[in-house]
């Protein structure tokens, strides 16, 4: 018999790490394109759009970072509660 909370703990950064990816291509690509038709000089649009396609990378992998510390971190402990018995 297979512990199931051992199978959803050991697939759990795998499945957010994938919606993280997906954030970043859908909301990078919207930044981009948006970028690219707001910008005036015609001679800077691809270079804008560039630009922040990956500023919008650079935010997701520093969301991510902060994301899987955290998850690792509630995933063991480093300080774990301690109990004592009632004195009665």
């Amino acid at each position: 018999m297979v512990n199931t909370a051992n199978q959803v703990r050991d697939s759990a950064p795998w499945v957010g790490s994938i919606i993280f990816v997906a954030i970043w291509l859908i909301v990078g690509t919207t930044v981009a394109y948006y970028v690219k038709a707001r910008t005036k000089d015609r001679s800077m649009a691809d270079g804008n759009c560039k630009m922040a396609f990956w500023l919008v990378f650079m935010g997701c992998v520093c969301m991510w970072i902060m994301w899987i510390c955290t998850f690792m971190h509630q995933l063991n402990p480093l300080i774990f509660a301690t109990t004592t018995s009632a004195p009665f």
